[in-house]
């Protein structure tokens, strides 16, 4: 089985023509790099996950379930936001793309990874959380409100250059 690892932890190591590493490649090797990021073959052929490499942010068993779970508070929480925000729209558009990636392939973590594009599991629950931590600021001090304040002064101002 063939298994992708971040080129800046092993360009020091020889790949083969495919530009990736095998497992007998990745288990013979003396690189604390690799043994941080991989841990030998676990059942099935899947490699199971040591360490995220990220210092700080341990491995998460459950980061899927935890994934989900979290875009889902992220969808139930920002219903507190007005329908015509920016934000939420946009909140609620990634929030229903994880969601859809998570319920078609919630074997596959790796697979979530390369389709969300934007960092490990472990990082993608760390974001949700943060974005949730963020629907608090945006609900409390009511940010949409000063939002729409200023794209009407914005438009008076393009409205009355306009027409002079």
């Amino acid at each position: 089985m063939m298994r992708r690892i971040a080129a800046s932890a092993v360009n020091f190591l020889p790949k083969g023509p495919s530009g990736f590493l095998s497992a007998a490649e990745v288990e013979g090797s003396r690189s604390s790099a690799i043994r941080c990021l991989l841990s030998s073959e676990a059942g099935g052929g899947r490699f199971q996950k040591t360490s995220t490499g990220l210092v700080g942010l341990a491995v998460d068993r459950n980061g899927v379930e935890n994934l989900l779970n979290a875009n889902r508070a992220i969808l139930e929480k920002i219903r507190d936001v007005p329908e015509t925000s920016q934000f939420r729209i946009n909140v609620e558009q990634v929030s229903n793309y994880r969601i859809k990636v998570i319920e078609e392939n919630p074997e596959d973590a790796d697979l979530i990874e390369e389709m969300i594009d934007c960092g490990q599991i472990e990082e993608l629950v760390e974001q949700a959380k943060d974005e949730l931590g963020l629907i608090d600021v945006y609900v409390r001090e009511r940010v949409w409100e000063s939002i729409e304040q200023r794209d009407h002064e914005a438009n008076l101002v393009y409205d009355a250059a306009k027409s002079s």
